[in-house]
């Protein structure tokens, strides 16, 4: 089995122990792939926002922040290519900062992160733009100023996401 493909079965089931609700099996196994060399810069990327993830459903904020951080210095702020990635980190950032109570700043990445996704030639998956319109509507809904209609916008676009998936894990 290629190495590419093994470290995506890893990530994969990974993902899978989180939606069953066991951080640790996925942490273990997360760890265990960051601590081999050789990793892409990709799967390295994509390892540490799922270790993020984890933290984030665990309320481990300071932990995301830090893994996300730690995501975004490999990622070359130079190449076009890199901007779906890109607002992966920005989503995070956007959570945070709805987290920290910036509702501003929340704003501000979450619409990055969400022009950032509009360029980005591979789009990645449907979880990324869900996500994105999650955190928006959610650091829509704190500034006085914002309609409803654009907060529900962007809840009812991130259901339509989901329900449009027939394979959907239950975390979702």
């Amino acid at each position: 089995v290629p190495v590419r493909a093994q470290t995506a079965s890893v990530l994969q089931r990974a993902e899978q122990a989180l939606c069953d609700g066991d951080d640790l099996a996925a942490q273990r196994s997360l760890l265990k792939l960051l601590a081999e060399t050789g990793l892409e810069r990709s799967e390295c990327f994509d390892a540490l926002m799922l270790m993020a993830e984890i933290h984030y459903q665990g309320f481990g904020m300071e932990r995301f922040l830090a893994l996300t951080d730690s995501a975004a210095l490999l990622l070359d702020p130079a190449k076009d290519h890199d901007q779906e990635a890109w607002s992966r980190v920005e989503t995070n950032r956007c959570r945070y900062a709805h987290y920290a109570m910036l509702f501003d700043r929340a704003v501000e990445q979450g619409e990055a992160a969400l022009s950032r996704y509009r360029r980005a030639k591979d789009k990645g998956t449907w979880k990324q733009a869900f996500r994105i319109h999650q955190s928006l509507a959610a650091a829509y809904r704190n500034i006085a100023k914002v309609s409803r209609k654009t907060i529900f916008l962007h809840f009812d676009t991130s259901l339509a996401l989901v329900n449009a998936r027939t394979d959907v894990l239950p975390y979702w």
